[in-house]
């Protein structure tokens, strides 16, 4: 993937180490897992009150739909 790609490359020009690229990965990954986790417990939430969450949208895309171009 691009970002592997971009890690790598880092490596190679001396500007990063192996290790920096392994920790950005994890950081990344747990990152994304409580995100990930967030998300189901919003939506938990919001349906355990009654409440309706578009057609299967995820968070992003529902709030990426609450922003207006200015």
């Amino acid at each position: 993937n691009e970002a592997r790609e971009i890690a790598e490359n880092r490596e190679w020009a001396g500007v990063h180490y192996a290790s920096d690229t392994a920790a950005g990965k994890e950081l990344g990954e747990t990152i994304w897992k409580e995100f990930k986790q967030f998300q189901d417990d919003t939506k938990d939430h919001l349906l355990s009150r009654g409440q309706k969450t578009a057609n299967d949208m995820n968070l992003i895309e529902l709030a990426s739909a609450e922003w207006t171009p200015r």
